[in-house]
């Protein structure tokens, strides 16, 4: 099912299907495990999403990560890396945002250089 919302094209997905995603990916996009217990994470937080009346289990916003590393990103003890993010994430990010993105990833994500936020940025501006 399709719903616009702000003008944008968003997919609205349920939480099963968000957690299968997550699954999908295979293995915890900070340290590569397979083994061990694991967490579908909201690359834009679920928080923001709701408060901005977004559906909160959009599919390309889901990252698995391991229990230990996902506890660790939101303690801010261990911040996962922009580069470690889905090409997808990224994108719904700026679909969510606009150009905002790159401030909400670089406040919640540690950037590199490789992380793509400014090549994206100038794909926005086009």
């Amino acid at each position: 099912m399709s719903k616009s919302l702000r003008g944008v094209g968003i997919e609205v997905f349920n939480r099963q299907s968000f957690h299968n995603e997550a699954a999908w990916q295979g293995a915890c996009a900070v340290c590569g495990t397979r083994k061990g217990p694991w967490q579908a994470h909201h690359v834009v937080y679920e928080q923001h999403l709701r408060r901005d009346g977004f559906p909160r289990y959009n599919t390309r916003n889901a990252l698995r990560l391991c229990k230990a590393h996902h506890d660790q990103h939101h303690q801010r003890q261990h911040v996962v890396l922009v580069s470690q993010l889905t090409l997808e994430s990224l994108v719904y990010g700026f679909e969510i945002f606009g150009s905002a993105a790159v401030d909400y990833f670089t406040r919640y994500y540690r950037r590199g250089p490789e992380d793509r936020l400014d090549e994206l940025l100038a794909a926005e501006a086009l």
